[in-house]
C-alpha cells in the first residue's frame, strides 16, 4: 500500500497512461446511449437502466480488482509474471489511493508496520479498532455539545406553546375589565 501511495505521489496521472476513470466514462457514455435507445420515453425503464449501469460498473470494477489480486496471489514466486502483476496491483492501489486525504495517517502507519512485520491483516484490524474508537469518541463529544443545545431548543418550543396559549387568555382578561 505504501508503494502504491509513493508511486501516486511520484508519477501522478501521466498523460501516456490511460486512467481507469476515463475508461469508465467511455463505458458509461456507451451504456447510456444503449439504455436511452432501449427505454424510449418510459421513465421507469430509464431508471431501471440507470440502476443496471451502476451495478454493472461497480461489479466490473470490483471484479477487475478481485481478479488482479487473485492472479497476483496465484502466481508462484519464481514466475516471470510475478513482477508485472505485482506492478499492476500497485498501480491499481495507487489509483484507488489517489485522493490522499481519504485515509488518516494512523492507517498508513499501521499498514507500514504490517508490511514490515508480515502481519498486515492483524495491523489493519488494529487500525480499524483505533479508528472505530476515535469515531465513537467524536460522536460522544458531539452528543455532549448537542445535548444542552437541544434542551435549550426544546425549552424555547415549550415557551412558545405556553405563550401561544396564555396570550389570548391575557388579552381576554383585559377586555373583561
Amino acid at each position: 500500500m505504501l508503494l502504491a501511495w509513493g508511486l501516486d505521489r511520484l508519477v501522478g496521472d501521466p498523460r501516456w497512461c490511460l486512467h481507469p476513470v476515463v475508461v469508465m466514462g467511455w463505458c458509461i457514455a456507451r451504456l447510456r446511449r444503449l439504455a436511452e435507445a432501449w427505454a424510449g420515453e418510459s421513465p421507469w425503464r430509464l431508471r431501471l437502466a440507470g440502476c443496471l449501469i451502476t451495478l454493472l460498473l461497480m461489479g466490473g470494477s470490483g471484479g477487475a480488482g478481485w481478479a488482479l489480486t487473485a492472479a497476483a496471489a496465484a502466481l508462484p514466486p519464481d514466475s516471470p509474471w510475478q513482477w508485472p502483476v505485482a506492478l499492476l496491483v500497485v498501480i491499481a492501489l495507487a489509483s484507488a489511493l489517489a485522493d490522499k486525504r481519504r485515509f488518516p495517517g494512523l492507517l498508513a502507519m499501521f499498514a507500514r508496520l504490517g508490511e514490515q512485520t508480515g502481519n498486515l491483516p492483524l495491523m489493519l484490524q488494529r487500525a480499524a479498532g483505533q479508528l472505530s474508537g476515535e469515531v465513537q469518541r467524536r460522536a460522544m463529544a458531539l452528543a455532549t455539545v448537542l445535548e444542552p443545545l437541544l434542551i435549550v431548543g426544546m425549552g424555547g418550543m415549550v415557551m412558545l406553546i405556553v405563550l401561544a396559549v396564555l396570550l389570548p387568555i391575557i388579552e381576554l382578561n383585559t377586555w373583561v375589565r
